[in-house]
């Protein structure tokens, strides 16, 4: 009975929108009472009328014959995907949101996201369960995002991958991405300046940047401050530095250096030296122009396993001089390169990592190791102070 009378009183909502509507002369203008729809389209074959809230998944599968002039929310997925027509997405001005995901695929001649200028937010989060990723993917011409002006949150992951022609992420002010942020095989990327609004990940947030062949700089993180998973910064030929990353001062996962050719410092880490815990595994690993690891000096506790290997032109493991815990430290053999002659990177009295990469420790676990003063000392916890001594008795 309760949804029959919420049918009828939105039927006559609709009926009151329409003749309103009709009674002022503005035939192609939207109801001013928003008429909400219960229907999957396709705007290829499918008009939306005047509809302003659709209930379903909204896809375009070849040109855009139907526009969606009243459409602001859809409550499901928007799919622009294999499609060989589209050169934009103008006809989805009106759309403020998507409480879905939305997925921008395989689209050959797609060369602008103009037409999503309105476009605030993506997904939806409601107590601890949230949804709704951002898929820009495999698009050729697409060159930048601009056309995402109004676009602040992504309550899901957002992916930008393997657009050949993307240059620039200029376009949006991006401030908030709820899961993973995966940059990854965009070939002719040079830099992120355009995430320079981005300032905050959810609760497993997490920063991928892999395989983008001409990525020189990391500006635009300049204002992220933590990172509650794991930097992943990997196979990027012409990156030759980290600056972009000087204000990171919280790191929960991994931090994982590998394969960029280039990079010659980690310097951009330690501009102002915030980050002092890498929550799990540090891993730097073959980056065959990179010196020494100045830019760590702010680290002082690694949560589980440190790898350093690889690193051809590696002269001392200057930067980890202030390492004061590592949590654990991997048996695995040559799990850390000595720089070449260098014998052993001293632990003090708790041991030391050998140049085959073999670790010795004298403490009953690696856990027990820190740093007391300018010694690597296993004595970590103190024991427990005696109790106090009893009273004397009065004397008789």
């Amino acid at each position: 009975m309760q949804a029959l009378t919420m049918n009828a009183i939105l039927r006559v909502l609709w009926i009151l929108g329409l003749l309103f509507t009709l009674e002022f002369g503005w035939a192609t203008a939207c109801p001013l009472v928003p008429i909400p729809c219960q229907l999957s389209l396709d705007l290829s074959r499918d008009d939306p009328g005047l509809c302003a809230v659709i209930n379903g998944t909204v896809q375009v599968t070849g040109a855009l014959n139907y526009p969606m002039t009243c459409v602001t929310e859809i409550f499901g997925d928007l799919m622009i995907r294999n499609n060989d027509v589209l050169v934009t997405l103008v006809g989805m001005d009106s759309l403020s949101r998507v409480h879905g995901s939305v997925f921008v695929l395989g689209n050959s001649k797609l060369e602008s996201l103009s037409g999503l200028g309105n476009l605030s937010s993506i997904g939806s989060f409601e107590g601890i369960s949230a949804s709704g990723s951002f898929r820009i993917i495999g698009n050729p011409l697409l060159t930048s995002l601009v056309g995402l002006t109004s676009l602040t949150h992504v309550e899901g992951a957002l992916t930008i991958q393997s657009n050949q022609a993307l240059a620039s992420l200029d376009g949006w002010k991006l401030i908030y991405v709820r899961f993973r942020l995966l940059i990854d095989s965009n070939s002719a990327l040079v830099n992120m300046d355009g995430l320079y609004t981005l300032t905050s990940f959810g609760p497993t947030g997490e920063v991928r940047l892999t395989h983008n062949r001409m990525l020189t700089s990391v500006r635009g993180l300049d204002n992220v401050t933590d990172i509650p998973g794991s930097l992943l910064v990997i196979g990027n030929s012409e990156l030759s530095s980290l600056h972009g990353l000087s204000r990171l001062e919280f790191l929960g996962g991994d931090m994982w250096i590998e394969s960029n050719p280039r990079l010659s410092s980690l310097q951009g880490l330690s501009t102002l030296p915030l980050l002092t815990t890498v929550g799990r595994d540090l891993v730097i690993l073959n980056n065959t122009m990179l010196p020494h690891l100045a830019g760590l000096e702010g680290l002082t506790s690694i949560g589980r396993k440190l790898v350093v290997r690889g690193n051809t032109q590696l002269e001392d493991l200057r930067g980890l001089q202030n390492v004061r815990a590592v949590r654990e430290i991997s048996d695995e053999v040559g799990a850390v390169q000595m720089p070449h002659g260098q014998d052993s990177w001293e632990f003090g009295s708790c041991g030391f990592i050998s140049s085959s990469g073999y670790v010795q420790h004298y403490c009953e676990t690696f856990q027990q190791c820190q740093l007391l003063g300018s010694e690597y000392s296993c004595n970590l916890i103190s024991p427990p102070p005696p109790p106090p001594s009893p009273p004397l008795p009065p004397p008789s």
